[in-house]
């Protein structure tokens, strides 16, 4: 920069000013893209997860088991129950899967010792939440899944969730997105926030993404799923989907008390 100043003073009037000119171009030019460096505009790297839609799903007779769960808010011992959701990779406003092959099964659970509620702010592209966790409500296991035949082996490049109840301190702006899955497209209306999946040890599984979360939304969709297998460390199942329910969106979360 000095470099460039002490040019300008020896030169004529007008190289003088289109030198000037030159300069001051260069360094709007750097202060712009610093500025999009830090919006995370410029060689920004894609979010390594995918958004997921939920569907409520009817599945085949499961024995119930106890497992060990450790997240970011307490671990405890967990007996879990018939499972009763399947979440696919979903493709919103045009985004493009990471895993297409990676699903989640959800399953009731019911842990002790409970963990304490806490608040955390979350943020997403849907903005910055400011909410209250509750207790966990589900365990969502990394799937396989097929409509036609025996489903492929299970996943090893997604973590299990523990989803948590919320109690919603900041207000939601409900909106239209467009999401597109393996059961259809429809333009769906995001309602209210309705659950937090925090990424989860389950019998000391190491983490894959420690730091992404799951926000998952109260969703209006007319896309009806149909008849699967699907494949995890439970074993193989078969179910039958509804209605889609809820979006899970790729989320950051910081944790106040």
């Amino acid at each position: 920069m000095l470099i460039g100043v002490q040019r300008l003073r020896h030169s004529g009037p007008l190289s003088g000013l289109l030198a000037f000119v030159a300069f001051t171009a260069v360094v709007l030019a750097t202060v712009v893209l610093f500025a999009a460096l830090d919006r995370g505009g410029v060689h920004a790297a894609p979010v390594p997860l995918d958004h997921y839609a939920c569907y409520p799903t009817i599945f085949s007779t499961f024995k119930t088991r106890k497992v060990t769960l450790a997240d970011q808010f307490g671990k405890g011992s967990a007996v879990v129950s018939q499972p009763a959701g399947l979440c696919t990779p979903a493709r919103k406003n045009g985004s493009v899967l990471v895993n297409p092959r990676a699903h989640l099964v959800c399953y009731p659970i019911r842990v002790t010792p409970q963990p304490k509620p806490r608040t955390v702010f979350v943020r997403n592209q849907f903005g910055s939440l400011k909410l209250l966790v509750v207790h966990p409500e589900t365990l969502c296991v990394p799937s396989s899944k097929s409509t036609t035949g025996t489903p492929a082996a299970v996943p090893k490049n997604l973590d299990h969730y523990t989803c948590y109840t919320i109690d919603p301190e900041s207000k939601f702006q409900s909106r239209v997105v467009k999401l597109a899955d393996q059961f259809g497209t429809s333009r769906d209306t995001v309602v209210t926030p309705a659950r937090l999946c925090a990424p989860t040890r389950k019998n000391g599984s190491p983490l894959i993404r420690p730091r992404l979360h799951l926000m998952c939304y109260q969703i209006k969709s007319p896309t009806k799923g149909r008849r699967v297998a699907v494949r995890n460390q439970f074993g193989l199942a078969r179910g039958l989907p509804g209605l889609r329910q809820r979006l899970c969106v790729p989320s950051t979360k910081t944790v106040q008390g």
